[in-house]
């Protein structure tokens, strides 16, 4: 069915509104999938972006385009001839196609809380080169859909009643593709519009259109029916002649229709997809042939034997198959809408940002080479990065490759110092929080440099993990077990953890701490299921809290701590932690505490420990650990990684924050013991993180302290966030007094203002228009060297992975990387910008 063109031209502002925006989507989607698919297509003809979107003519007399429009900020026309035909020409001409596929194991993360709708547009347009184009289409649910979609999507967010995009009435089923001169193009362009999509959250990966028929396959087949003709008739002689000479006619037959397939005689599926786009029938989004298996709660299943005995089964949790075709996403219609915002390319068009110049003090090797302005290469001081770094930009922009190859240069450092003032060194603990699924890239990096690291995979029990219960000079059961409570209230804040609360967990985290096999075994009668030996304080700890078996197997456990201090007193022995965490317990289990003393205190930290409870498997004993202490007396290099694991397990979202939150502040109190006055013995413990507010807790007091005071104790601070203005107001001004501050776009207003006050100073200044229409990989830079503000400068930011040896190059000089013999740089690093 071919669909009616409509071109859309900028007339006023879009509404940066998301709920607006979001409601306007719903309401074009709904009149545009009434009686088919919709497309909305961005084309670059070398001279300009155009959008255009096409409907069926149903949908066209329901004034969807001009609802669509409103959405927007544009106005919507039918185009003239000329304009019908030089499109027909430029998607008749694509030479290679490709299209979005979910990846097998399609989970990742992101958020649409504040999202602009414009980022998609100001993602792709400006990357588009002539005569390349995206497309998606978008058709309506069936119903069996729609229902395996709430089942996964409830499975994977752990709700009943997720709020997603994609739960609105108007959600759409999409499939989107790009055509390209070439299959990297292709790539790019759609790894471009993954990244950039508000509130997409499925991993993807691309997948090229095949340039043959697929019966080139009978190749192989007409070379092997040969030979074995041939073999018959030279071993079998003359018996075997007919049998071989119809086995040569087969194998000819077959050669002929692979033949056919190679000159193009047989039309391939890049070749009939281009017939269909160009007389715009672009394809629907595929179907699933079979039905999904819907996702499995874990469970036991108990069955009474013949025998009287019963017999427990464990049925492993599922997630269930991807509800919908792997060419296909399920997504509200806000997420696709802002594709098509012409205002976007006009805006980039009528603007040119000011060109300033790179101040002399960082135009010359002095660190970090962030980029090229004007020919100028610009470099981060290293004599000032103790100061931190913070970096601010949208997905698809460039921050997640900047956070990488930063990495990569302070690796290198490792491996072969370079000598230079402030460089980073051998001596540094090099220590990255990745909290999405960019592990593997670090890893990659370490290896191309030289560098050895340890990955701390927190889903995959298979990988070491951190104690969590070590740090120098905190020695007593108390000051531990206090820690950790600490840890706690860092993560989930002072109203989330009252002081009731904490005298609680402080109390029965003390108990158990203490708890070990030799105590558990000794319990009468012990309910194994509910309380096994061999588990970690945490899991001990919610036990105390009345959550596994209730409150008889919590006395059970208490009551054998006080036995066990009753004995030791007895026999005249020194109880020691014994006797300390028997007192803490009897506060809750003692003689006269009655369950119903105890159980509003319990009541009110269950939840909150439940979320360590479930990620047992980090905290357990059996499981290889490692110490902070260890990593920063030692100088390790180590990737504490919550996003998705190697094996393709991922944690709920809010588990990784609380985890990262608490690891951050142990992190904290491990540098106070261990690195005291390393700025003047030239050490150094480097800090990544590309998303820093799962790192911030409930409050700013250690991001705080490592800007304040982490100096002197050789913290050099690396930090990303996506969205400041998610940020409280004290992070905010964190981030943006940190020595250095790079900020890609960044289109909400109130952001770009503030970003335009922090780097607006000696001698220049910038606007908020200017900083939301910073070229895409382009940046602004301001940082300080030798403790001198100087100006800032918008860099074009190098293509880090695209960079090969030539990376060593500049940032250590040239023949860096050639005379890096154990470096191997290859194309594994090269790819779409992130």
């Amino acid at each position: 069915m071919s669909l009616e063109v409509f071109s859309l031209a900028p007339v006023q502002g879009i509404n940066l509104n998301p709920l607006q925006f979001a409601g306007r989507a719903d309401v074009f989607a709904s009149a545009a999938t009434q009686n088919g698919p919709f497309t909305l297509l961005v084309v670059s003809t070398g001279a300009t972006v155009a959008d255009y979107v096409l409907v069926d003519a149903a949908a066209a007399n329901a004034n969807a385009p001009v609802q669509l429009a409103q959405t927007v900020g544009a106005r919507s026309t039918a185009p003239e001839a000329p304009e019908i035909d030089r499109l027909t020409t430029l998607l008749a001409d694509t030479q290679v196609l490709g299209r979005l596929r979910a990846a097998r194991t399609s989970i990742s993360r992101a958020t649409q809380a504040g999202a602009d709708p414009t980022d998609l547009a100001a993602a792709v347009a400006p990357v588009l080169a002539a005569g390349e184009w995206v497309a998606v289409t978008a058709r309506r649910p069936l119903r069996h859909e729609r229902k395996a979609h709430l089942k996964w999507l409830a499975h994977r967010l752990g709700t009943r009643n997720p709020q997603h995009h994609s739960m609105t009435e108007q959600a759409v089923v999409v499939s989107v593709r790009a055509g390209a001169s070439g299959a990297d193009r292709v790539r790019s362009l759609l790894n471009t519009v993954s990244a950039a999509m508000p509130g997409f959250d499925v991993s993807t990966t691309v997948s090229l259109e095949p340039r043959h028929h697929p019966a080139w396959k009978a190749a192989p087949a007409a070379a092997a029916l040969l030979a074995a003709s041939v073999a018959a008739f030279v071993v079998g002689g003359p018996d075997y002649a007919r049998l071989a000479l119809a086995g040569i006619l087969g194998a000819a037959a077959l050669g002929a229709i692979s033949a056919l397939s190679f000159t193009g005689k047989l039309t391939s599926p890049a070749a009939h997809l281009t017939a269909l786009n160009s007389a715009f029938q672009f394809p629907p989004p595929p179907r699933r042939r079979l039905r999904p298996k819907p996702p499995r709660e874990a469970s036991t299943q108990t069955h009474k034997n013949a025998d009287g005995t019963t017999s427990t089964r464990h049925i492993a949790a599922s997630a269930g198959d991807y509800p919908v075709h792997r060419d296909a996403f399920y997504l509200g219609p806000s997420v696709i809408a802002g594709l098509v915002s012409p205002h976007i390319g006009a805006a980039a068009g009528d603007v040119s940002n000011a060109v300033r110049a790179t101040s002399p003090a960082m135009s010359t090797r002095c660190g970090f080479n962030l980029g090229s302005n004007d020919g100028v290469d610009t470099y981060i001081p290293a004599t000032d990065t103790h100061g931190g770094i913070a970096v601010v930009g949208a997905p698809g922009t460039g921050k997640s490759f900047f956070m990488q190859a930063y990495y990569a240069y302070c690796a290198r450092e490792r491996v072969a110092p370079s000598g230079q003032p402030g460089y980073p060194g051998r001596a540094n603990s090099l220590i990255v929080f990745e909290s999405k699924d960019a592990a593997p890239a670090y890893q990659r990096w370490a290896k191309k440099v030289g560098d050895r690291t340890l990955l701390i995979d927190v889903a995959d029990k298979r990988r070491a993990s951190i104690d969590f219960f070590s740090c120098p000079g905190v020695d007593t059961l108390e000051e531990r077990a206090t820690m950790i409570v600490n840890a706690m209230v860092y993560a989930w804040g002072d109203k989330a953890i009252g002081d009731r609360s904490k005298e609680t967990l402080t109390d029965l985290f003390t108990a158990a701490l203490v708890i070990n096999d030799e105590l558990l075994t000794s319990i009468p009668a012990r309910d194994e299921h509910n309380l096994p030996t061999g588990a970690s304080p945490f899991y001990y700890l919610y036990v105390l809290l009345g959550a596994r078996g209730g409150d008889p197997v919590a006395v059970s456990l208490a009551t054998a701590i006080l036995d066990k201090a009753t004995r030791l007193r007895e026999r005249g022995a020194d109880g020691g932690d014994w006797t300390v965490a028997a007192g803490a317990v009897a506060k809750l289990y003692g003689p006269g505490v009655s369950f119903a003393n105890r159980r509003p205190l319990l009541e009110a930290p269950r939840n909150k420990v439940q979320q360590l409870y479930l990620n047992e498997q980090f905290f357990s004993p059996a499981r290889k650990k490692i110490t902070f202490e260890q990593v920063l007396a030692e100088h390790k290099s180590i990737i504490f990684n919550t996003g998705k694991s190697a094996s393709g397990r991922q944690l709920m979202d809010d588990h990784a924050e609380t985890i990262s939150a608490m690891t951050m502040y142990l992190l904290y109190r491990n540098i106070m013991a261990v690195c005291s006055g390393r700025q003047e013995q030239s050490r150094r413990v480097t800090i990544i993180a590309d998303e820093l507010s799962t790192l911030a807790g409930s409050n700013e007091m250690v991001l705080s302290w490592f800007r304040d005071k982490g100096r002197s104790f050789g913290v050099e601070a690396v930090l990303g966030t996506q969205r400041p203005e998610q940020l409280t107001p004290v992070m905010r001004n964190n981030v943006m007094t940190y020595a250095t501050l790079i900020s890609f776009a960044h289109k909400d207003r109130s952001t770009a203002s503030e970003i335009a006050d922090a780097v607006s100073g000696a001698g220049v200044s910038f606007t908020a228009e200017e900083l939301q229409l910073i070229p895409l990989h382009h940046a602004v830079i301001r940082s300080q060297s030798h403790m001198q503000l100087q100006p800032a400068a918008i860099v074009h930011v190098h293509n880090f992975p695209a960079l090969g040896a030539q990376f060593l190059d500049l940032h250590f000089g040239p023949g860096a990387g050639a005379a890096a013999t154990d470096v191997d740089f290859d194309a594994e690093l090269t790819g779409a910008r992130a």
